[in-house]
């Protein structure tokens, strides 16, 4: 390992030795800058959970479960509905 390090930096110039140091410290500040918005973004979301109860949230959930529900379904039964008429789908 010792050998293939040395030369991998031997058949480094400056210049290069410069772009690759830049681009470990754009990655790495890349990263630190990820995981504060990951973090201030957890934060706003442990806040809205603890705005409401247990109870509310389950009635959010079940409103919104049912209004996608009622979406396919209604999405669904048009495409059958068109087939049926024989004009097939559009874009089918």
């Amino acid at each position: 390992m010792g050998k293939l390090w040395k030369r991998f930096i031997e058949s480094l110039s400056p210049k290069k030795l410069g772009v690759l140091l830049a681009l470990v410290m754009g990655f790495t500040l890349g990263a630190i800058k990820f995981w504060d918005w990951f973090k201030y973004r957890v934060g706003i979301i442990t806040t809205a959970l603890a705005v409401l109860s247990i109870n509310e949230w389950a009635v959010i959930i079940g409103i919104l479960c049912t209004v996608v529900t009622c979406l396919v379904n209604w999405y669904y039964e048009r495409k059958k509905y068109l087939i049926a008429l024989g004009g097939g789908v559009r874009g089918e």
